[in-house]
């Protein structure tokens, strides 16, 4: 039975982060500038990589770095700050999801961050669930409207 990606090792999430993006362990070693036998021991779990070496990873993957961090045991990710950065994260791709949807429905180009939001960590908690409820009513416009694809 699979594991889920929340127990997998560091070396068993890489080996399955290896085979999705059909990459050799030669071919990774390459993007990441390391060599085939560190790529090797990390798979087997004999080894980690390092912090520096974790970022060029994530790079390489499309993965975010906080995430490999965690992942190669640099981080602990019941820290508060952890929790904070995904958080702020979450909130900050709700915000762009709910821009594009507006831009979609108005046909403009989205907006950058709002310039006086100074971050979306400031956000109040009311704010943020207010955010979420309306890309939900967005997403569930558009469903019943198809998507503005031309269909009534």
């Amino acid at each position: 039975m699979p594991m889920s990606s929340e127990t997998l090792s560091f070396g068993e999430w890489l080996e399955d982060q290896l085979e999705a993006n059909r990459l050799t362990q030669n071919a990774f070693a390459a993007m990441i500038e390391s060599n085939s036998g560190s790529v090797s021991r990390w798979v087997n779990n004999h080894r980690t990589p390092d912090p520096a070496t974790c970022y060029r990873i994530a790079e390489a993957l499309g993965e975010d770095p906080l995430e490999v961090l965690v992942r190669a045991g640099h981080v602990d990710e019941d820290d508060s700050e952890v929790r904070r950065m995904r958080a702020a994260k979450e909130a900050e791709e709700a915000y762009q999801q709910a821009a594009r949807a507006v831009a979609r429905i108005s046909a403009l180009e989205p907006e950058p961050f709002d310039p006086w939001l100074k971050s979306i960590g400031e956000m109040s908690p009311e704010d943020f669930e207010r955010l979420k409820v309306a890309v939900r009513e967005r997403e569930e416009y558009e469903r019943r409207h198809g998507r503005g694809n031309g269909r009534q």
